[in-house]
Order: C-alpha cells, then structure tokens, then sequence
C-alpha cells in the first residue's frame, strides 16, 4: 500500500505542478514557490503529525484517514485549481506586477491548494513507522524500508506521470485515478484495522527523554545535506538537458533515475544496518563516496554529447534513443543518488532509537532532509547556476560534500578513523581542484538530442567550426551565439532557434511583417519570444509601439549581436521588452493589442507545448482588439505531420478565419475573428515603405504580388486536415507528449509535401480593390506569382529529399516570372551553404566554385561575399579577396568581418589613422568584439602612444574572452614594456 501511495504522491506533485504553472506561468520563480510550499507541507506534516503519534494516536487508524483525505482532495483538486485561477485572475490588474507582490500571492495562493494535501502526504512515513515498530532496535530498520518503498513507488509515478497517464487519460483525469488509488489504500487500511481483533500493542511512553548534542548535530548535517543533494539535482537536470533534451519524457527519465537511486540506496542501506557496526561511520563513507565521484566524474560531463552521438549513430527509433537517454542518466546520477537513498536508514539509525517517539524522530529526521531541500532547490536555481555555472555548482557541492564528511568523522571514536577521513577528503579536494578542467562550452552546446550530426567525427568538427560568441548560462535556460565575428545562428540549450540564413531570415520576418501588414492599421503589437529581436524588429519597423515577451534575459545579451538583422531593435524608442511567460502575461494583462504574434521554442520542448494549446489561444483571442490579427509560428522541421494538423486545429477552434502561409520550412498561421479582408491599394502603399521593403528585399519579396504568393490555404481545408484528431488543450496537452518522438528526424519533407497538397488559389476573395479593373489587372498576375511560388515550393521539397530535378522545377519557377528574386535568392542559398561548408575542408576550391554561383544569382548579399574573400584568402588571393571585402562593406555599413581584414591591410601600407578609423567603427558597432579591441589598442600604442586607453581595451577584450591566449600574451608583453 505504502509502494502505490508513493506512486500517487508523484502523480499528484506532477500534476498540481502542472496546474498551478498554467495559472501562474513557467518563470524559475513561479515554479520556485509552486516546490517550495509542496515540500514545506510534507515538512510540516510529518514533523507535526510524526510527534502526535507518539501521544497514543492509533496509527493504523490515522494512516487510513490520511489516504481517504489525500485521495478525496486529489479527486476534488482539479475545482480547487480553477477557483485558484478565478482568484488569481480577479487580483491580478490589482496588485504591484514586481516580483516581491506577485511571489507574495503566488505563495499564498499555492498554500491555499497545496498545504492541507502536502501535509498529509508528508505526515504517512512517520505514522506507518509508529505502526509497524515494535522494538527500539527495529526503528531505523522499518524507517528505511518504508522509505525505500515509497520512494521506489514515487519513482513508478513519476514515469506514470510524465510519460503515460496524461496522453492516454488527460491530467484531471490522472488526478481522478490518483485519487481512488488512495482512497482504495485507506478502505484496505480500514478493512485490517476492522479484522485484526487484538488492540494495537501500546509501547510505554517515556517521558523526559531527550536527544544528545550528538544526535541533534548529526540531524542538523543531515539538513545541510538535503540542501547540497538538491542543489545538485538541479544542477544535473541543466547538465543533461543539454545533453539528452529538455522534453517531457527526458525529464521523467532524470525525476525517475534520482529517486530510484534514493530508493534502492535506502534499501541496500537498511538490509546492511545489522552488519553496521557504526552508523556514523558509514554515513561518512557514504558522504564521501558521493564527493568523490561527482567530483571525479565531473571533469568528463563534456563527453556526454560525444557519447551520446556514438551510440545513437544508425539508430532511427524513438525507443533506441530513450534507451541512449537512460545509460546518460545513470551514468551521472546513479552513483550519487544510491547514497543519498543510504544516508536516511543510517540518519534513523542514530537519531530515532526508542520506538515509543518513533514517529516524532522519523518525522523530524525526514522534515529536516526535506526543509534542506528547499533551500537547496532555492538556491541552486537562483544563486548557484547564474554566477557559478553548472561545472562549479556539481564541483562545490562536491567539496562541500567532503565537508560534511570531514564534520562527521569528529564524532568517530578513534583518532586514526578522523585523521583517516581528513587526509582523504583533503587529498581528493586538492585532486580534484588540480585535475579541473573547464567543460568545452561548444561540446556542450551542440545538442546531440536534435541529430544535428549523424557521427562523432562531423560533431568534432562542428566544434571546431565557428568559434562561440556569447554562452551565458541562466536560471531558465542556457543560451548560446556561433559565428566569427559577426553572428549565425542562437540557440537555446544547445538547440538552434534562430540563424541568419535566408530560410531562418524569411521566416522571422514574415512572422513581423505577415500580420502588421494584413491589418489594415495597426497601432499596437506584441511577439512572444525575443529570439534574435528580428521579428521583434519587423514589428517595430512600422512605426508604433511593440512589446516582446521574453522569459530568459539571458536571450537579451545573445540578441544583441544581431544588430545588423535586428535594426538595434532592443534599443528603439517604439520597442519595450518585457520579462514574463507569455501565457501568463497574455492571460494576464489587461492591455489590448492589433496585432500578437508568436515566434515561441519548439512545442517538443517542455512546457512549450501550452502554447500552442486551445486555452492560450482563448487567451490571445481576448488580448486583441476588435479586427485585431493573431499570428503563430509552426515549425514544419520539427513536428510530424499529425501534430501539425492537431496544432492548426486547435488554432482553428478559437479563431473562425484562419489562413495558412508558406515560409519554407515553416508555416504561418493568421487567425481572425472575422474574416481576413486585404485592402490592395493599402497594402502596396504599405509594403513600399523604405524600411518594411528592406526587409522583404533581404528575403526576395519585392513585390505585393510575390509577397501574397506564401498564401496557402483558408479555413475550407482545415476540417479535412484535422479530421479524427484530438485538440490540444491544457487537460490534454498531447502536443507535448508527441512532438519529442519526432526528434529522431526531420520532418519538414512529409510535411511540405502534404500541405502542398493543400495549397490552393483562392485568394483572390480576400482582396479589396478600389475598382473591377484593378482587380482584372491584379488577379492574372497575382497567378502567376503564385504558380512560381508553387515551384520553387516542388524544388524545396525536391531539394529536401536530394532530388537533382529540383533545379528544373526552379528553372521553371523563373521561367515565369523574370526577374524572380525568391527564385534566385534560394538558389543562392542553396550554393552558399554547399559552398561555405567545403571552404572548411580541403575541397575549399570547389567551395569557390559553389560560392561563385551563389553570388551570380545574388550578387549584393554581404554573407556571401565576406565567405567567398575568406576562400580566396585561403587560396593566397589576397588582393582579390579585399576587393570583395570591400564591396560586403559598401552594401552594408553594419558589419565588422571585412573591416577587421581592411584594416589589417590598411596596416601594412603604413595608413594607420584609416585603419584606426575602421576598428573604431568596429568597437562602435559591437563594443564587445574581443578582436576589435585588441586591434584598436594594437593601433593605439602604433598612433597616439596611450597606454592607459590600450590596456583599458585590452581588459575589456580578456573580459568578454578571459582565456584568449592572444590577448593574454599581448597584455603581459604589454605589462613588461
């Protein structure tokens, strides 16, 4: 009974979790309180309940009572949460939006729900350790079976809860089963209690015993140990998302290997307690055999990626990479958690040694592990990772492990064990403190869950591609920029989310520009997710106010460096960025918008996948204003074909007027609640616009007619495409729990091929002319453009799937539009990426060759142009390559690759004022460009001889790059004179 009651107790955590996230939102702080009062009740239960039980309670009977009330609750928990909602939502336009007020209510709303429920769970190990103990000597014994029980129970409802009972039942229903499991162990309970004529036998009540300075201060150990354990786990939870993903299942997979390990360490622990001849001792040994391997194993965290990318070559099956997924796992939390699991019997051992206070000293011994907890889960989050990281975290709590450790063995009786103790722990900490290495940031960050490479050797050299720009690691998330120089891609825990190829650049704008630009006059808009700011730029590009909604200020410092694509948009008066979970603020706030568009993480992430659920959607729908657009991004590469469907579904049950709109490998929804009407005068004054048209020229659009040509389909196709699927909503939140298996492949092919199929030329009835003729002059051509965007969508796909046709069909698209831009612009990027991934090895020649044809169909694109110079350097055509370096300069001011190589010539020819002018314009334009700094300090001692201004460059440059040899070395040659 005790196994199942542990299995629902995890049920129940993951779905009031759950529940209150929705109501409260996904912020590391909101989650904070949500844990941090879950575990203070189970603190608090059984440290209150624990000690009435030893004033004569029947425990049998109380146990009973507890199980019926935690399972009525459950049951009863899902109209508990919705008036929590109705109260949060009433006090919310109230209330200070600062973080102290809203932790404040969130806390006490969170008591509300949770205290009465949390206590009672934590009050059953206590009262069935008061049940079953007999004698003194069997205290630590039952205590450590009872707990191993559970928490191996806790485990099965932990992958229960996160893998298998929300999308086969929904998440009240889960509750609902919950529930009756309890509710059935308190009838059991009440059916011995009832059966078992004799009284339970009364142990004597010993009065004035107290517990020894000893004891206490192993207790208090044990607290500080609960906080050390917890702060590990969150720093291992932000260890393997970077490894193994941050989904639902991987998750589970990390929440289930830690318990079972406490479980089984428990268990071990007390069947060797009779063996045990000094429970202090073997706490000792069991502290220091976790410091010592997280403190060993640590150095080699970085080769998880390389590991996990070895044993996932061939393998094409969801179930083989959970499988790689567990061995990651295990490897990392196996060891420690088995003796964490060990250390409750052996705490028991020593501070619970009268059975007739059994259950106050259970009950304290497992409130103070659980109170150390929740400073631990505290401070970890919000302490330890921003300012150590996660490789200092693991490495100080291993030394603070050894701590614990060295504390312990002063109670030893002999001199020789303490002195043994000391010398090791002080060994293994200067070990361990010599041999430490930093984790290779860009090993790291390369996201091998995403199969982004199909082997060790293109990861390796992945790695030693493009250096990391920006890596910062944050409460939330953990962000990263590539590039040299200036940037290409951010990603978010290792998993790309923005580049700056034409695929990635189109589809970020048009998610900006699609809807401002179907509204007929927008005045206020807002994006969910800053990303790289460049649809946040493309709102704000149309001269009126823009909100984006970010969640990680980390992104902030990652988005900067994409000012050339951003428009300094983080820095534009009609731009304000706002820190909160874009649920939670759409749901939240009062203020009403034209225009809400979304450029949010992929639904496979966790989390992720309520927005892009009904609920949210009826959120946005009451954040616009009459007329107002809705806008949300689908990525086609990353779900399969059913959970793109049930998205467009779910999006179409809110909004009566959707339209569907191409963006190569994305799609584009535009909902409405009435129906889309495009005034064509309007548009074509808008879309000429100098800002807005460079913009859509960057992506090839440089006309109405090519831009209206990404229109896919209405709202007449989507009951075929969703027919028999479910909705997507907060009960049933099934996109989650499918989007990770398509993480195995991309999936961009069978979805551009099946909503081609779609595609359709009905556009025409949306659009508003000022005269019939207009119309008969717009609408023939508008065909045409849309039959070109037809074939270069069949030479996408036929390019996805190495066809070498798929010119032909691009040929074709050209044929019928000349000029084409879209037409050239994809196959310049096509011949970019062939080109600029051979410059790197030693085919660079016909790099050269690709590069050249990229730049005779898009001969102003500056990306292009700065790779083809970077070739010709290598091929030793200097001259050449300026020339064209030269020409990037001139296109785009903005940039600060070709200045760096201008001036360097600019330096050889003796011209240093110029050359100084240039990297000066570097610094101005990217004051954190480690490179540009050096350089300018370089030209400084060459020009005006200012030392103090050099070195001050100089440590700014070792401040955003502390270990680049370069400027280590300039900096002591600079120092020595």
């Amino acid at each position: 009974m005790f196994f199942l009651s542990g299995s629902s107790a995890l049920i129940y955590e993951i779905m009031w979790n759950r529940k209150l996230g929705l109501i409260f939102g996904s912020t590391v702080y909101a989650v904070t309180t949500i844990l941090t009062v879950f575990f203070t009740g189970l603190a608090l239960g059984a440290w209150l309940i624990g000690r009435a039980m030893d004033r004569g309670r029947n425990p049998l009977f109380t146990y009973a009572i507890l199980e019926i009330l935690i399972g009525v609750f459950g049951i009863c928990s899902p109209f508990v949460f919705l008036g929590i909602e109705g109260i949060y939502s009433l006090i919310y336009p109230f209330i200070d939006t600062g973080l102290f007020s809203l932790t404040l209510v969130r806390f006490i709303l969170s008591y509300i729900g949770l205290l009465l429920p949390t206590t009672l769970m934590g009050a059953t190990l206590p009262v069935l350790v008061k049940l079953v103990t007999s004698s003194d000597e069997k205290v630590a014994f039952d205590a450590g079976r009872l707990y191993a029980i559970n928490t191996l129970g806790a485990a099965l409802g932990t992958i229960l809860g996160t893998m298998l009972l929300i999308p086969l039942a929904g998440v009240n229903e889960s509750l609902y089963l919950a529930g009756i499991i309890n509710i059935g162990i308190g009838i059991s309970a009440f059916a011995i209690f009832r059966s078992n004529n004799a009284a339970p036998a009364e142990l004597p009540v010993i009065t004035g015993y107290r517990h020894t300075p000893s004891q206490k201060y192993v207790l208090s150990l044990f607290c500080i140990a609960g906080l050390i354990s917890m702060v590990y786990q969150v720093a291992w939870i932000r260890l393997l998302i970077q490894v193994t993903g941050n989904t639902v299942y991987t998750f589970g997979l990390m929440l289930s290997v830690f318990i079972i390990g406490l479980g089984l360490g428990s268990e071990i622990a007390t069947r060797l307690l009779s063996r045990i001849r000094s429970a202090i001792l073997a706490l000792t040994l069991v502290e220091l055999a976790a410091s010592l391997y997280s403190l060993l194993a640590v150095r080699y965290y970085d080769q998880l990626p390389v590991l996990f990318t070895y044993l996932s070559m061939g393998l094409k099956s969801f179930s083989g990479f959970f499988i790689i997924k567990i061995i990651i796992n295990v490897i990392v939390l196996f060891i420690p958690t088995l003796m964490f699991g060990a250390a409750f019997p052996l705490v028991t051992a020593v501070y619970a040694q009268k059975a007739s206070k059994s259950g106050g000293d259970v009950g304290s011994v497992y409130a103070l592990n659980t109170v150390g907890g929740v400073f631990g889960s505290f401070i970890g989050g919000f302490i330890f990772l921003p300012l150590l990281g996660t490789q200092t975290t693991i490495t100080v709590m291993g030394l603070a492990g050894l701590a614990i450790a060295v504390m312990l063995s002063l109670m030893l009786p002999g001199r020789i064990q303490k002195t043994a103790v000391v010398v090791f722990c002080g060994i293994t900490a200067v070990t361990s403190l010599i041999l430490f290495r930093p984790w290779d940031a860009k090993l790291m960050d390369s996201a091998p869950y995403v199969r982004l490479y199909d082997d060790v050797k293109s990861l390796m050299a992945a790695k030693n591609d493009l250096p990391l720009m920006y890596y910062k690691e944050g409460v939330n998330v953990n962000v990263s920029v590539i590039g040299y120089i200036d940037p290409t891609t951010i990603s978010i825990n290792g998993k790309p989310m923005a580049s700056t190829s034409i695929t990635d650049v189109a589809n970020q704008y048009l998610l900006g520009h699609l809807p401002m630009l179907l509204h007929p006059d927008p005045r206020e808009s807002v994006v969910i997710g800053l990303g790289a700011g460049m649809t946040f730029s493309a709102l704000a590009r149309h001269g009126h106010q823009s909100d984006a909604i970010e969640i990680s200020p980390e992104v902030v410092g990652g988005a900067r460096l994409f000012k050339k694509y951003n428009r300094d948009v983080l820095d534009n008066p009609n731009a304000h960025l706002i820190f909160d979970d874009g649920r939670n603020y759409l749901k939240t706030t009062r203020k009403k918008y034209d225009v809400i568009t979304e450029d949010p993480l992929d639904p496979f992430f966790m989390g992720s996948g309520y927005l892009y659920d009904l609920e949210h959607f009826q959120n946005a729908r009451r954040a616009l204003k009459p007329g107002g657009i809705m806008c949300q991004y689908l990525p086609l590469y990353q779900v399969g074909v059913e959970e793109a469907r049930i998205i467009i579904k779910t999006f179409h049950a809110v909004f009566p007027h959707v339209s569907a709109w191409f963006a190569f490998n994305d799609m584009i929804l535009i909902g409405s609640e009435e129906p889309l009407v495009i005034d064509v005068e309007n548009l074509k004054r808008r879309i000429s616009e100098p800002g807005i048209a460079q913009d859509l020229k960057e992506i090839g659009i440089d006309n109405i007619y090519d831009f209206l040509a990404n229109y896919m389909f209405d709202e007449n196709k989507i009951p075929d495409i969703g027919k028999g699927l479910p909705i997507n909503t907060d009960n049933y939140p099934i996109i989650e729990f499918l989007t990770p298996r398509t993480l195995v492949r991309r999936t961009e092919k069978e979805n551009v091929s099946y909503f081609l199929e779609k595609r359709e030329f009905n556009l025409p009835k949306m659009l508003k002319f000022t005269s019939s003729e207009s119309s008969r002059e717009f609408e023939p051509v508008l065909a045409k453009y849309f039959s070109a965007r037809t074939h270069l969508i069949r030479s996408h796909l036929k390019h996805l799937n190495r066809d070498k046709d798929f010119f032909a069909e691009l040929k074709t698209a050209a044929d019928l539009i000349y000029p084409y831009p879209m037409a050239s612009y994809y196959f310049a990027d096509v011949n970019y990426k062939i080109g600029s991934s051979m410059l790197k090895g030693i085919y660079y020649k016909q790099g050269l060759t690709y590069l050249e044809k990229s730049l005779s169909y898009r001969p102003d694109n500056p990306t292009t142009l700065n790779s083809y110079a970077m070739g010709l350097m290598r091929d030793g055509r200097k001259g050449e390559a300026l020339t064209y370096l030269e020409k990037s300069l001139n296109i785009n001011s903005r940039q600060t690759l070709p200045r760096i190589y201008l001036a360097d010539d600019l330096v050889s020819k003796k011209e240093l004022l110029k050359a100084k002018d240039l990297i000066q314009g570097c610094v101005d334009l990217d004051p954190d460009n480690y490179l540009c700094l050096l350089n300018l300090a370089e030209l400084e001692m060459m020009t005006e001889k200012d030392k103090k201004t050099a070195l001050d460059l100089i440590n700014r440059a070792l401040k955003v790059k502390p270990d680049y040899y370069p400027a280590l070395r300039f900096k002591e040659q600079f120092l020595s004179g």
